[in-house]
């Protein structure tokens, strides 16, 4: 019985080596290709016919049946990335129940393994969004007090399990497979969103977003906007 666990541990070791081997893969193709960017954005495809595929994650905040989706591959060091998170926030909390925020990790940079692993990890614990929240304030630093520290601070339950977490097969699948999905979408760089079935890279307002998305437009709230500028 021993053998067989021992020579079970050894093929979930020579597994978990191949799906990492295979992300820093598809990570460095993707490294190659990418273009500089600025900031601006540009719409790549109007109509990504299998789009919902790409919602299939596990940090996902909002129903199945939401009326909009917003599908972002971003990275915690990209500094766009940062400065398009609270402009993420803010479309999300107008917009309310009927948008689905889904969150899904395009690594480019040295740091971005790991934080994307603690980031899985957290959302086994219910706490991936304040875990995000930290890491996008931190600028995508390793925390220096440590995963365990940041993990109780975004409200994780067991820090113990949250630190075997990070070296399990379990978190390295998932990140293996949003970096599959980062190559088979074709993102080029961060940050880049799923609007629906529309694919738009780069930063972009809150007001754009919205419009990519099929909102309809409040007319109050741009009244009170005129009114502001008027005074």
């Amino acid at each position: 019985m021993a053998d067989g666990n021992s020579r079970f541990s050894r093929l979930l070791d020579l597994a978990t080596v191949v799906m990492i081997a295979l992300a820093i893969i598809i990570g460095l193709r993707n490294l190659w290709n990418r273009p500089q960017r600025d900031g601006r954005s540009s719409i790549v495809n109007q109509d990504v016919k299998e789009w919902r595929g790409y919602t299939n994650a596990s940090f996902r905040v909002g129903a199945n049946t939401a009326k909009y989706t917003i599908v972002e591959f971003s990275d915690f060091a990209c500094v766009y990335c940062q400065r398009m998170a609270p402009i993420v926030r803010r479309v999300r909390e107008e917009i309310g129940e009927d948008v689905t925020f889904v969150y899904r990790h395009a690594m480019f940079r040295p740091n971005s393994r790991p934080l994307a692993l603690a980031t899985e990890c957290a959302a086994r614990q219910g706490v991936a969004e304040a875990l995000h929240d930290e890491l996008f304030s931190s600028r995508g630093s390793l925390p220096s007090d440590g995963w365990p520290m940041a993990a109780l601070r975004a409200g994780a339950r067991d820090t113990i399990k949250f630190k075997l977490c990070l070296a399990s097969a379990d978190a390295a699948s998932a990140v293996l497979d949003d970096s599959i999905a980062t190559a088979n979408l074709g993102v080029r760089g961060t940050p880049t969103f799923l609007l629906n079935n529309i694919l738009v890279e780069g930063s972009l307002s809150a007001e754009d977003m919205k419009e990519l998305l099929g909102v309809k437009p409040n007319m109050m709230a741009k009244i009170r906007r005129l009114l502001v500028l008027q005074k």
